[in-house]
């Protein structure tokens, strides 16, 4: 049986106007976003819960700077301060997988109209290094392609493999580094809308059995 404890953080970025530097030396400075996630894991879970995330890394995807006539993504690579950390004492021999999943990242209004979107075409989360007990991801899909319609193909949230662990995987487990990017279709530039923060849920899940 599958059972899945769930815990959710905010990822945000901010689109603001002048900057330091560009993407590109040959071009002047126009637009910047920055890029910030902060992931609680304050859920509480019941005391005889033998499988649990008791903390899931904290994300920065720092700062891009772009000129508003290049037409090119935009990558942003986040910079983690924290790993996953799991208590496993079910005993069963079961293994677990962890998931993460992002929603769109979007700005709310208050004049109540429709929220703008960020135009997100990917988001890969990898993770390096941690005991041989789990298996780790490599550009696993947390944002991506959903629908290749045309004329405008659809993306979106994806729920990512980010940790497997092993049969062996018992006791209180610390994972390796996450490593996060996000790219912004460059093609959809001009659908950012400066001095607006953009925000965006990040559901992560713990899942027993393999």
């Amino acid at each position: 049986m599958l059972k899945k404890l769930y815990y959710v953080g905010l990822a945000a970025l901010l689109a603001s106007g002048p900057g330091e530097r560009a993407i590109a030396a040959e071009f002047d400075p126009e637009t910047q976003l920055d890029g910030r996630a902060s992931v609680d894991v304050s859920a509480s879970v019941p005391e005889n819960e033998r499988l649990r995330l008791l903390k899931t890394p904290d994300i920065d995807f720092g700062r891009v700077t772009f000129h508003d006539e290049l037409v090119a993504d935009l990558l942003f690579e986040a910079s983690v301060s924290n790993a996953f950390e799991i208590l496993n004492i079910t005993g069963s021999g079961a293994g677990f997988h962890v998931n993460q999943k992002y929603s769109h990242f979007t700005a709310s209004l208050e004049n109540g109209s429709a929220p703008y979107v960020l135009p997100v075409r990917a988001i890969e989360l990898s993770v390096t290094g941690g005991p041989t007990t789990m298996i780790n991801a490599t550009n696993s899909i947390a944002y991506g392609l959903l629908n290749p319609g045309q004329p405008e193909p659809e993306y979106g949230p994806i729920e990512a493999r980010v940790l497997t662990g092993l049969p062996d995987a018992n006791g209180f487990l610390t994972s390796g580094t996450l490593r996060a990017e996000m790219i912004i279709d460059g093609k959809r530039l001009g659908e950012i809308v400066p001095e607006e923060e953009y925000e965006a849920t990040i559901t992560t899940t713990i899942v027993s059995g393999l």
